[in-house]
């Protein structure tokens, strides 16, 4: 048996001695080297791998945050929805809930429909902020005399939340466009009446000198509420718990948007151990000798929201008399507003669509019976641009005089606008509009009848 392992022994090493000397050389094995190419591509596709992770957990928390910010404006649409269903439940109902049920139901209405027309314009201009297409026009303010008028108006609407305003002798002198800061403001008081029992509202205004001086706003409660500037934290931020972060608002979050805008912040304030608060930074202005203007000036004033009454009192004259056509493709759009007009005493012509309207149009122009038209945009088929066009193009086929028209659309977007007013419109009207504004915008299109002065 020995000699049988010592003699099969000699053969395997001699068919492996033989084997080695017939292998080409490039066969054998190398010796591992750590800076070889092979290496390179092993780290090369570490990396793009730990890039496209990183990118794709970038994008799940965009999908995110999209996803809490559609549903915050879900929430936000729905709520003065809501009321507007409540209230014409009411109306509808007729007197079944008496006369002081019917009058609370109309101005219920009103301030839905205002709120709801509110958060459009905040969604507009949250988006315009985003793509850094908000405009901003500054002047030289108080942010004292702007915080004053948001307490005065927030009182005005009869809420009771209780707001002790420490401004000592300090005015807080910004730069800034005092529309945008007001309706910063404005959010901010709304969003602390949620937490009135958390006690008075407490405002500090400070003007601090660091190496860029600032004028801080700080807001906080008399009782520490975590809870109550929560929202003020990203909502996607997992330190914030999701009980937590109610509260916020598209407001808040375009004010944050507009703070930034003006080289400030609007961020939780946690400086001081055990009262939370929220603190509204922006760049004090630079000393250059010029006078503050007046807390009373119309420059220290907030922009006023100019109500029916005040649009009303815009237009030159009534639309009584006058022969109008109505496009648009929503049918209860087209009621609405024939039965407003003519209630106004309006001679209202309708049409669903382009093609419905140019005939008419047409027919109206050549008996000399029509004075303005009011055209939607968007509508299917030809929209309310290519309509304007073929009526300009009729009006010099037959040398008519040229029609004031205007465009009402939801689109009011400034591209839009441009698009409009270039094609031929004389006025861009966004809706939604109170019937006192269109007719206001209808009568100062139309010159005033020489045989009524």
């Amino acid at each position: 048996m020995a000699a049988w392992t010592a003699a099969t022994t000699t053969a395997t090493t001699a068919r492996t001695e033989r084997l080695s000397k017939d292998q080409p050389p490039e066969f054998d094995p190398p010796p591992r080297d750590p800076t070889a190419p092979g290496d390179g591509l092993v780290a090369k596709l570490q990396a793009e791998l730990s890039a496209e992770r990183a990118a794709r957990e970038r994008a799940e928390r965009v999908n995110v945050a999209r996803d809490e910010f559609l549903g915050l404006v879900s929430h936000e649409l729905r709520t003065p929805l809501n009321a507007m269903v409540g209230w014409l439940h009411v109306l509808e109902s007729g007197r079944s809930f008496g006369e002081q049920a019917m009058a609370r139901a109309t101005t219920g209405l009103s301030r839905a429909v205002n709120q709801q027309r509110d958060l459009v314009d905040l969604l507009l201009d949250t988006a315009r902020a985003m793509r850094g297409e908000l405009r901003l026009e500054r002047e030289p303010i108080q942010l004292g005399a702007l915080v004053r008028q948001a307490i005065d108006r927030l009182h005005a609407r009869g809420v009771s939340l209780q707001v002790d305003f420490a401004e000592g002798d300090e005015q807080g002198a910004i730069d800034a466009d005092p529309g945008r800061i007001a309706r910063v403001l404005d959010e901010l008081l709304a969003h602390a009446t949620r937490f009135a029992d958390h006690g008075p509202l407490m405002l500090r205004l400070e003007e601090k000198a660091h190496s860029e001086p600032q004028v801080t706003l700080h807001a906080g409660f008399a009782a520490p509420s975590e809870t109550a500037w929560a929202a003020f934290r990203t909502t996607s931020d997992p330190t914030v718990p999701q009980g937590r972060r109610r509260g916020l608002s598209v407001g808040l979050v375009l004010g944050r948007l507009v703070c930034e805008l003006h080289g400030g912040s609007l961020d939780v304030d946690d400086s001081e151990a055990g009262a939370r608060g929220v603190e509204l930074r922006l760049p004090a202005r630079a000393a250059t000798g010029a006078a503050s203007p007046d807390p009373g000036s119309t420059a220290a004033r907030a922009p006023v929201v100019a109500d029916a009454a005040s649009a009303e009192g815009g237009g030159s004259r009534s639309v009584a008399g006058l022969r109008i056509l109505i496009v648009d493709d929503q049918r209860e759009m087209r009621d609405v507003l024939a039965s407003v007009l003519g209630q106004g005493g309006a001679h209202v012509e309708a049409a669903g669509s382009a093609g419905e309207a140019m005939p008419l149009h047409d027919s109206l122009r050549g008996r000399q019976a029509l004075d303005i038209a009011v055209l939607d945009i968007a509508m299917p088929g030809e929209d309310g641009i290519a309509l304007v066009t073929r009526m300009r193009e009729a009006e010099r086929t037959h040398g008519w005089p040229r029609l004031p028209v205007i465009a009402l659309t939801a689109h009011a977007t400034t591209a839009m606008r441009e698009q409009a007013l270039a094609a031929g419109f004389d006025r861009f009207l966004a809706k939604p509009l109170s019937p006192v504004e269109l007719c206001a915008a209808i009568a100062r299109l139309i010159p005033p009848d020489p045989t009524n002065a």
